[in-house]
């Protein structure tokens, strides 16, 4: 056996404004196995000035506690006028899978078809930023011809959002805030007998640049199987203190 790859891309531009990027990924890895996300990918990603589009097997990231690097099959558009950042997205998170007892080498033995949709929008000043984002996803649960609940496989819907806001205290201390909510449901079908899961995160940073020189503290905190359907895994179940430090010295010579 043997396995092929070929990576691509190329950019059109027209009259220096609009520019039009392409980008092509195919494998043979897999040819015989279905998969929820495929390992061919197409996608293509015209911009005009402030303004991109994105078309095809894409992924985007909102936040770490939402939507985060998560391959898609569909539509987003991001726009960043001046002090502003808005961003939406809808597509296929996942493909339905049916149960394939020789389909053993793929991660997931069976799998729902499942959308999702997401926006975000931020504000940026000189001496604060403030953001939002939200990510829902469904799987459709008449996707699949034999549910396969013996492997542990149900049909979940999700509604994720999170906060980010920073602002400089001072004219180089700046304290920056990221908190998360996920509302995870593990079986739509039992939405009356089964609770919705709730689970939160939150992280803090506090960092004074002075010259060169960056320092700062960090505290975070994951609940224990935090979980969204916008993103492949999840730290969680953990409780962070860090010191940070970030500088050069020696005309930049040295970066540590």
């Amino acid at each position: 056996p043997w396995n092929y790859a070929i990576n691509g891309s190329v950019n059109f531009s027209l009259f220096n404004l609009i520019q039009i990027p392409f980008s092509i990924n195919l494998t043979n890895s897999g040819i015989n196995y279905t998969y929820p996300n495929l390992p061919n990918r197409f996608s293509i990603h015209p911009s005009y000035k402030w303004a991109t589009l994105h078309v095809g097997d894409i992924s985007m990231s909102y936040s770490p506690y939402t939507l985060s690097g998560h391959q898609f099959t569909g539509i987003g558009v991001d726009l960043k006028p001046e002090n502003w950042e808005a961003s939406v997205m809808f597509g296929r998170m996942q493909r339905a899978v049916e149960y394939d007892s020789l389909n053993t080498l793929t991660a997931v033995p069976a799998a729902y078809k499942r959308l999702g949709v997401g926006a975000k929008l931020k504000y940026n000043h000189a001496k604060f930023y403030l953001g939002g984002n939200v990510f829902l996803a469904k799987d459709d649960i008449s996707s699949l011809k034999w549910q396969p609940d013996s492997l542990g496989i149900l049909p979940q819907q999700n509604i994720a959002t999170a906060i980010e806001a920073g602002v400089y205290i001072l004219k180089d201390l700046q304290l920056s805030v990221n908190y998360g909510i996920s509302f995870l449901c593990r079986d739509i079908r039992k939405l009356d007998n089964i609770p919705t899961d709730i689970y939160h995160a939150v992280k803090a940073d506090l960092s004074y640049s002075i010259q060169s020189h960056k320092i700062g503290i960090g505290y975070e905190r994951i609940d224990p199987q935090y979980q969204t359907l916008g993103a492949y895994y999840f730290n969680s179940d953990l409780e962070n203190y860090t010191m940070q430090y970030a500088g050069s010295m020696w005309q930049n010579k040295i970066n540590l």
